[in-house]
């Protein structure tokens, strides 16, 4: 072999070793991009659980005095929620939501001491433990109804959410 033929073996071999070091490193970086992309979503969707929290905090609320505690609802509501009260099988909240011109619409209770719903949690008071549930209620609409209409309702009965809020902020409060 020439020694123009060696160098030019040697030139072409260090070149091939050079884009093979830049694909690896191309490689890696992509690999570290995807890695913190996934990172950030992860972060993203805890920072939006934060922000979430921090809204319900933000929005002003009208107060339901019950038997045994106060219950919080958002006050852009007010004006469209009926808060009624039954003793019958143990102590309900009942909530309807009101358009006009329409049937009200039962949309959830918050049950003491009572069987129905779903388990949130319980008062710990003088020596009393009462449990308390939500009962979400399925809504049916007749064609009477406007799509604009039935999501208000739904926009209503989803504020349920903040009321279980403001649940866990009583100090006597305890979680299952």
């Amino acid at each position: 072999m020439k020694k123009n033929e060696y160098v030019k073996k040697k030139n072409t071999t260090k070149m091939l070793v050079i884009i093979f070091i830049v694909l690896v490193i191309v490689n890696l970086a992509g690999i570290l991009f995807i890695l913190k992309d996934k990172d950030n979503e992860n972060n993203g969707s805890a920072n939006n659980d934060i922000s979430n929290q921090n809204k319900i905090e933000e929005v002003s609320s009208f107060e339901i005095e019950t038997k045994y505690c106060k219950l919080y609802f958002p006050e852009i509501w007010k004006k469209q929620i009926e808060v009624k009260f039954s003793e019958d099988l143990g102590y309900k909240t009942e909530f309807y939501a009101l358009i006009e011109n329409k049937e009200s619409k039962h949309i959830f209770d918050v049950c003491f001491n009572s069987d129905n719903g779903f388990l949130l949690g319980y008062l710990e008071k003088n020596d009393e433990i009462i449990n308390i549930s939500i009962d979400v209620m399925d809504l049916t609409f007749d064609d009477s109804w406007t799509q604009e209409e039935m999501n208000e309702i739904y926009s209503m009965q989803e504020e349920v959410n903040y009321v279980i809020e403001s649940l866990k902020k009583i100090d006597y409060y305890v979680e299952p």
